[in-house]
């Protein structure tokens, strides 16, 4: 018998002994991942540092608090999860008892990715772990310091009866694939060249504790499990070869794999603001990010006002060289580098260019006159590089979007709210999201997911009564709908912000760090660099708790983008 046959029958003799049922042990193995979020933090940010470059506010934002969130409302809302729902009975059954219990898959495995190696395997686990499953989990071998600090760490929080890491390469990972689990969670993302990835990679995100099979008798428990997304790096021919092992043991599997998310910009908006939510999309975690927007489409007469605007906006954010910019990251590995440089002769090089092999650095760069048949629009670019492409109208955008594979998110930007709402209805994705990039990821209350090549599975929170489909409720959409494209709570540019009731100056907003009171900072909120504003240094942080190194602001949304004072004229014809 093999080690990893082994691992998976002694984590199923764990489960099927009832161990991780009781609501009292799954809130303790919770409970003990956020002391490990907690006591591991600095090392979290080292490892991250020396695996990408990762800034410390990108690491806490990106990584650690939003795992927080998600672990925080798991545990605020497991008793209400965990609860038999009750249905209604017909005429021979009224003095029964029918009834949905949501049981779990069993042991689940969990592959990780590289680009968010900490979110993306931990968020999978809260979910796993919520639902009372056992689980393995297989860290991304790509990001080395933070798969070592898993491997040597975590094991020492959980239950080693019932969770387990393994460290393995692609034949490793192979092996491990030929047991059988109860449920497979794998991101990747739609990169062609594979032999560039030098393992199996996945972004697994996020928790779906709502698959409800098919209660056939009066009584019959019913199947919740839950799980799984992730997103770059890997392939739909890695993710066929998970599907392909998952298949010989009927496991149901999901995938995220990656795809190209287009940003639609209209000639009706603040090209300042713009530039700087695409830039700080696009960008963060030097563009290594699944739902990043990956290329824009706006009018001849837009991109050259966009040009100037995004120059301005790069600047604001990391310096006149971002290579000296501690707020920039750095791509993963020497394979990922040179796939990304060689993007950079695609088109036009208007923004950056500029590279470092030896540090794996890549400004942040815009390229133009780009080619729908150039190798940067061939391939997810999962850099640090933007293309723009001109379009002649918003139907020639929209034609253009619906051409291609069905992308993770679509982006637009327009202070008409008829041309958002055209682009939404015409058009097929994962997410959306208008006048804003990435904002929706860090929304627990939003579900994730994708369509085809982007992600056959999506996420949603346990309890959620949405998305059902032939009386099962399993993270797929009902039938004749598309999944979840929420517009989140963003102001409109059209419309003022609601009132707060004691609303922060137009250039301050809240501080990440936790500080007692929100020091008052000039400039866009979002930017990295920070420039306190005239008058009294802000107050010191509350005793014992320490802010992050150049912390940067996340402000409430109304705050980050100010409202243009004259939206001008829709130009949808006949709208």
């Amino acid at each position: 018998m093999s080690a990893h046959t082994e691992l998976v029958s002694r984590l199923r003799a764990a489960w099927l002994s009832g161990k991780t049922r009781p609501m009292e042990y799954r809130v303790a193995q919770l409970e003990a991942l956020g002391r490990f979020l907690d006591e591991k933090k600095q090392d979290i940010l080292d490892a991250t540092a020396l695996d990408m470059g990762k800034p410390p506010f990108e690491v806490e934002l990106s990584e650690i608090s939003i795992c927080r969130s998600e672990l925080n409302h798991t545990l605020n809302n497991l008793g209400t999860w965990m609860k038999d729902k009750h249905v209604e009975k017909n005429w021979a059954t009224q003095l029964d008892s029918a009834f949905i219990r949501k049981d779990p898959y069993g042991v689940v495995l969990i592959i990780g990715p590289w680009n968010y190696p900490i979110n993306l395997l931990l968020v999978p686990l809260i979910g796993a772990i919520a639902a009372g499953n056992c689980v393995v989990m297989k860290p991304s071998e790509i990001s080395r310091n933070v798969e070592r600090l898993v491997a040597e760490t975590l094991p020492r929080y959980l239950d080693k009866d019932c969770f387990a890491v393994v460290t393995a390469g692609t034949e490793e990972t192979t092996r491990l694939l030929e047991n059988k689990f109860d449920y497979i969670f794998f991101t990747g993302t739609s990169l062609r060249n594979t032999q560039s990835q030098p393992s199996l990679q996945g972004r697994e995100t996020g928790v779906e504790l709502s698959r409800q099979a098919g209660c056939r008798s009066i009584g019959k428990y019913d199947h919740t499990g839950f799980m799984l997304l992730p997103p770059p790096s890997g392939s739909p021919s890695v993710g066929r070869i998970v599907m392909t092992a998952a298949a010989k043991h009927l496991t149901p599997v999901t995938l995220e794999l990656g795809g190209k998310n287009p940003c639609y910009v209209s000639d009706t908006c603040n090209v300042q603001n713009v530039a700087r939510r695409v830039a700080w999309g696009r960008f963060f975690n030097a563009g290594q990010t699944c739902v990043a927007p990956d290329y824009v489409l706006c009018s001849l007469e837009m991109q050259e006002k966009l040009l100037v605007a995004l120059r301005e906006a790069i600047t604001e954010f990391y310096g006149p060289n971002p290579q000296e910019s501690p707020d920039f990251a750095r791509i993963v590995g020497d394979k990922h580098f040179q796939r990304v440089q060689a993007l950079l002769r695609s088109g036009r090089v208007a923004i950056g260019g500029q590279t470092d092999a030896q540090t794996r650095y890549i400004a942040p760069t815009v390229l133009v006159d780009v080619q729908q048949d150039d190798p940067v629009m061939q391939e997810e670019i999962f850099g640090p590089i933007l293309p723009i492409l001109t379009v002649t109208s918003l139907d020639d955008a929209i034609a253009f979007i619906n051409a291609r594979e069905r992308p993770l998110a679509i982006y637009v930007f327009s202070s008409c709210k008829k041309v958002v709402n055209q682009v939404l209805e015409k058009t097929s994705s994962g997410g959306f999201c208008a006048n804003d990039t990435i904002m929706h990821m860090t929304l627990t209350s939003l579900p994730f997911g994708g369509i085809g090549t982007s992600i056959p599975g999506n996420k949603v929170l346990q309890g959620s009564p949405a998305h059902r489909r032939q009386g099962k409720t399993r993270a797929l959409p009902a039938v004749g709908e598309i999944l979840p494209r929420v517009l989140p709570a963003l102001p409109s540019p059209t419309t003022p912000p609601t009132a707060a009731p004691e609303p922060l100056p137009r250039d301050c907003a809240w501080h990440l760090c936790p500080s007692a009171d929100p020091p008052a900072f000039s400039g866009w909120a979002g930017g990295p660099s920070l420039v306190p504003m005239s008058g009294p240094p802000p107050p010191p942080p509350s005793p014992g708790v320490g802010p992050l190194a150049r912390c940067r602001l996340i402000p409430p949304l109304e705050f980050r983008l100010p409202v243009p004072t004259s939206p001008g004229p829709c130009p949808v014809p006949g709208l």
